[in-house]
Formats: C-alpha cells, sequence, structure tokens
C-alpha cells in the first residue's frame, strides 16, 4: 500500500483505507506525510532531534502518557527519529522520516502486550517511490 510518492507493507487481513490499516480496535499502521518549511539537510539533525524531542514529548502528554523509547535511525537510507509512547494499555511507535522538504510520520499503534511484528513491517518496508 502507499501514498504520494511512499510506499509499505501492512499485514495480511487488515483492513485497508487510504494509506492506514487496521486489525480490530487497537491494531493500526499509518503514514502520514507533511511539507517541512525548509528543506531538510543531515547536518541539521541534532537541531531536528531537539524539535522532535519536543513534538514527541507533547503528544505523549497529550495521550496522558510517557516516552518510553527513543532512537535515531536510518530509515529508507533516510535520517530519522523514532518513539515509543505509552499510554494506557496501549503504545503507539512513531518514526519520523526526514527526507527533503518532506516528513513522513510512520504511525503504529498495538496493545502493550501485542506483538511488535506490525510496527516493525511498517518501518522495514517503508519506501520512497
Amino acid at each position: 500500500m502507499g501514498g504520494d510518492g511512499f510506499r509499505f507493507a501492512a499485514p495480511a487481513g487488515w483492513q485497508v483505507t487510504g494509506s492506514a490499516a487496521s486489525s480490530g480496535a487497537v491494531n493500526r499502521v499509518e503514514v502520514v506525510t507533511f511539507r517541512l518549511a525548509r528543506r531538510y539537510e543531515h547536518a541539521r539533525l541534532a537541531a531536528a532531534i531537539r524539535e522532535l524531542d519536543r513534538t514527541a514529548a507533547s503528544l505523549a502528554s497529550q495521550l496522558d502518557g510517557t516516552v518510553t523509547g527513543r532512537a535515531t535511525r536510518r530509515v529508507a537510507g533516510h535520517d530519522a527519529r523514532a518513539y515509543t509512547i505509552t499510554f494506557g494499555r496501549k503504545v503507539e511507535e512513531i518514526t519520523f522520516v526526514l527526507a527533503g522538504s518532506r516528513e513522513y510520520q510512520l504511525l503504529c499503534r498495538r496493545p502493550v502486550s501485542g506483538d511488535a511484528a506490525a510496527c516493525q513491517e511498517l518501518v522495514s518496508s517503508f519506501a520512497l517511490v
């Protein structure tokens, strides 16, 4: 499945709607894109991390949750910053991929005790086309 300029794999049997797929009331994977105000360059990684850390903390606060994990990585050959937010009995994994003038938010929600395979598949299969 995919959207404007990207594609990714969703678990077989999940219900697909646009650039999202879900299974049941909690399990969901989705990619959302945003245009950046300024073209991203690797030299700005440290500043981007600071800004994304604030964004993740704000999202966690809105969900009455906590940021329980963060990592910097490469996704589809681009700089990315990943967060795990735990709230209630759910986990939301958000990976921000920075590519030129676009930001791709890879979102995955699952139960705390649920299998993380769909989240791993989302990130590993994500590609720009």
